[in-house]
């Protein structure tokens, strides 16, 4: 899967590994990305590496909600 991102004059390309970096959890670096973090509404951990966060692993905010996401 290539995912490609056009602004203006620029053109990205990203690899397959790429992609799979941007899906899998900041903290454990292993399991995919599903919770949702409020209020920041970054998508950045797993179910299991969120219960030990208080904070966003991202922007450093703190949590108010976890909503789980299902991504097909």
């Amino acid at each position: 899967m290539t995912i490609q991102s056009e602004t203006k004059h620029t053109k990205t390309t990203y690899s397959d590994e790429a992609a799979r970096s941007y899906r899998t959890c900041t903290s454990c670096k292993q399991r995919p990305k599903t919770m949702l973090l409020l209020p920041c509404s970054h998508l950045a951990a797993c179910e299991q590496c969120v219960a030990d966060l208080s904070c966003c692993p991202m922007c450093s905010r703190t949590i108010s909600c976890v909503i789980r996401t299902f991504i097909i």
